[in-house]
């Protein structure tokens, strides 16, 4: 039994990756879009690989949310600047295969006249999760043409009183 444990290990730990890092836009790259007074120019959702007990990838593919970017259209200014929306959200986690699926211990005692068993379960450790949400408006003159933000370039194409018209080039 300790050879087969020990085998199935050994094919295990390879078959676990390193992290990756993972990044969700909700507007396509290289596209021309359009947004209007208040819309959301792009979301990007970020994420990585929920860590194993070997700080490899989870081989059950879990993963660990990391935050979220947003741009929107808020208006312009009466010099003709473009005012956006900024919001970020870091999210900070510790969360593991232990805090996820949960791998608590039961320890069942027994009296020495063996009469009476007590039994103390330990639950698995919860996550300590932190969000550490931002939101700020930014002036943008659109002579500049691209505005450079943490995850992606946004070249403005065409701007209106009540609408901007852009592409998204990922940094």
């Amino acid at each position: 039994m300790k050879h087969l444990i020990t085998a199935l290990l050994m094919l295990l730990i390879p078959a676990c990756s390193s992290i990756q890092h993972y990044q969700y836009s909700s507007h396509s790259y290289g596209v021309l879009h359009q947004a209007f007074i208040g819309e959301e120019l792009y979301r990007i959702h970020r994420e990585r690989d929920l860590p194993n007990v070997f700080g490899r990838a989870d081989v059950w593919g879990g993963k660990v949310n990391e935050g979220m970017s947003e741009l929107r259209f808020m208006g312009l200014t009466d010099e003709g600047e473009i005012i956006f929306g900024v919001t970020e959200i870091d999210i900070l986690s510790n969360e593991s295969v232990f805090t996820r699926y949960g791998v608590g211990q039961s320890n069942t005692t027994i009296n020495p006249q063996g009469t009476q068993a007590v039994t103390t379960h330990i639950p698995a450790p919860e996550a300590d999760v932190m969000h550490l949400p931002s939101t700020v408006q930014i002036t943008f003159d659109p002579a500049r043409e691209v505005l450079i933000l943490r995850d992606v370039s946004v070249e403005i194409v065409e701007v209106q009183d009540s609408m901007v018209s852009y592409i998204l080039h990922e940094n």
